[in-house]
């Protein structure tokens, strides 16, 4: 039990909780993308597995739809529909 590992994991904890809360998607994926980072060094300084392998799996995912939302916004922009 290290002190870092628990604040990472509390930090983590409440980024997610914050993203439960947005109404917005693109900063919802952003602040569940930072979770994830947190709770991946909560994993990896608690040597929690589950944590580490689910998050480190979350982290792509959250990766391609803060893009597919980007390239969304971009389009949308683009074509005046925003």
């Amino acid at each position: 039990m290290t002190t870092i590992g628990y604040v990472c994991g509390f930090i983590g904890a409440g980024l997610t909780l914050a993203s439960y809360m947005m109404k917005s998607m693109l900063p919802l994926r952003i602040v569940a993308l930072s979770s994830n980072f947190f709770f991946v060094a909560y994993g990896l300084f608690e040597w929690a597995l589950p944590s580490l392998l689910l998050y480190t799996a979350m982290i792509p995912i959250n990766i391609k739809k803060v893009v597919e939302i980007r390239k969304l916004i971009r389009f949308e922009v683009k074509n005046g529909a925003a």
